[in-house]
């Protein structure tokens, strides 16, 4: 297993665990982020136009560090998130589409790649969107052009920035610029550069088609 799956196995598994005592009741097809906070899946458009990405994704987690290449594919009615293997093939994918969930992952890959679009859909959700989607009790969005944070009462949960870009527009700029996302409540961090940024045509796809392990 590469470091990287090590890693956000770890991540995924705290989740996990913290989640399963006094469960707050949330919509089906959702994402629960901890025992009082779940993320309902939106409608891929919700996340706006279409466009092709390839992110490099760095971490932390505890005093471990590790590193990843994304590529990210969004059309009219779908959302496709892949991780690539250092030796060429995808390690996992998710594919969102307005009724479904999809998720492929390799033998090494052991994780939950649900945590995986929940991280990439809290960052780049616009705020409406985000706050139709969180499901749990007391829950405060706090966003600025260059920062978001996430609230649970008076715990501060999860903070994300947006590095400003005098030359795009804010909205923009969280696609093309640097991302510092810190989950506070799980103790990892994430720090996210777009290398490749493409606007594309509501019917083009560039993807293949992940194998699926399509969720209930």
């Amino acid at each position: 297993m590469t470091l990287l799956c090590r890693l956000l196995s770890h991540i995924a598994l705290i989740i996990l665990l913290s989640a399963c005592s006094q469960l707050t009741s949330v919509p089906a097809d959702s994402i629960r982020l901890s025992r009082q906070l779940a993320l309902q899946l939106p409608a891929p458009n919700a996340l706006g136009q279409p466009f092709h990405a390839t992110q490099l994704v760095t971490g932390q987690y505890g005093n471990q560090d590790f590193n990843g290449q994304f590529q990210l594919e969004l059309t009219e009615n779908k959302l496709v998130l892949l991780a690539l293997a250092p030796w060429g093939p995808s390690l996992f994918s998710a594919t969102l589409t307005p009724n479904n969930l999809t998720t492929s992952q390799t033998s090494v890959a052991q994780v939950d790649v649900r945590y995986m679009l929940a991280d990439f859909l809290l960052t780049y959700l616009p705020y409406d969107a985000l706050k139709q989607s969180l499901h749990g009790k007391e829950i405060t969005i706090k966003e600025s052009a260059t920062r978001r944070e996430i609230w649970l009462a008076q715990t501060l949960i999860i903070t994300i920035d947006y590095a400003p870009n005098p030359n795009v527009t804010a909205a923009k700029s969280r696609w093309q610029n640097h991302i510092h996302f810190h989950n506070h409540l799980r103790g990892y961090q994430l720090e996210i550069k777009t290398l490749t940024f493409t606007p594309a045509p509501l019917a083009q796809s560039i993807m293949a088609e992940p194998q699926p392990n399509a969720e209930p």
